[in-house]
């Protein structure tokens, strides 16, 4: 082999070793930081016409329902109303945008992070939508029903101002505000709600599968449920929660109230729904 041709190689060699080297020094190369805020699609929502965004939300399109919950989360040529960009991202993404979800765990981020959020018996509530599943069956006659009461309209209290909110209570069968629309939370509604609270009476069985089915039509963002024993049908309970709550959409929060025997039950359910379990001892 003539001498350049051997020169060549070796030179083109060391060349290749430097890069490879230089390369290990130096370490991996930075990448662009992902994009942290909230997705939409690539047209620029500066110059839709937001009237046609809104009707094909409304006829069902996936993709505007995505940007206008985009629109009204970061409130550029609206008011910013995270309850519309909630409303919008969870219809979307029930109808399988995964877009969609991921906004929603931006948006969950966000109300975690805030400070002063509202939490019943210590267990924390996200989003602008709330409803509460209460046990009034008979062994929760006497202190442990006026304790959970108490704890229910000091939590009510607590919610975003504007809030809709729902209250059901169960035995064998379920009980509920008697309102054609939702009350809100502001004073009026806090007033008429608090004494309706209070006349409830206790009896009966432990059956929450009823109150459950109204509270989920609601579709709030967090749902407590309080119970001090076993469900007349755990599993049924279980797999009712699964077939409704599948993409975690909705937190599910639970309480055993002074009786650990429902204790397995309510801590799987809290498990599976981005929720938490909170036992609570009799003072």
């Amino acid at each position: 082999m003539p001498a350049y041709h051997l020169n060549m190689k070796l030179w083109a060699a060391a060349v290749v070793t430097a890069f490879w080297v230089a390369a290990v020094l130096a370490g991996p190369v930075p990448q662009k930081p992902a994009n942290t805020g909230p997705k939409s699609g690539e047209k620029d929502l500066q110059t839709v016409d937001l009237r046609l965004l809104d009707a094909r939300a409304r006829a069902g399109s996936v993709e505007a329902q995505v940007d206008l919950g985009i629109i009204y989360f970061e409130g550029k040529r609206v008011p910013q109303n995270l309850a519309l960009a909630r409303a919008w991202w969870a219809l979307a993404a029930k109808n399988g945008s995964e877009i969609a979800l991921a906004n929603l765990r931006l948006l969950d981020l966000k109300d975690d992070d805030e400070e002063g959020g509202v939490s019943f018996f210590g267990t924390p509530g996200r989003g602008h939508r709330f409803a509460f599943v209460i046990d009034k069956s008979g062994s929760m006659e006497g202190e442990p029903f006026r304790a959970a009461r108490a704890e229910l309209v000091k939590c009510m209290k607590q919610l975003p101002r504007g809030s809709p909110f729902m209250i059901y209570f169960f035995d064998d069968e379920a009980e509920w505000l008697p309102s054609k629309n939702p009350p809100t939370a502001v004073p009026a509604d806090f007033r008429w709600v608090e004494d309706w609270i209070w006349k409830r009476d206790t009896g009966g069985g432990t059956n929450p599968i009823p109150a459950l089915s109204m509270a989920l039509k609601f579709q709030p963002d967090t749902l407590w449920i309080l119970s001090d024993g076993q469900f007349f049908n755990a599993n049924g309970t279980i797999e009712q929660l699964k077939r409704a709550n599948p993409r975690k959409q909705i937190r599910i929060n639970t309480i055993g109230f002074y009786d650990r025997s429902g204790e397995k039950t309510l801590k799987a359910i809290a498990d599976a729904h981005d929720g938490r379990y909170r036992f609570v001892v009799r003072e």
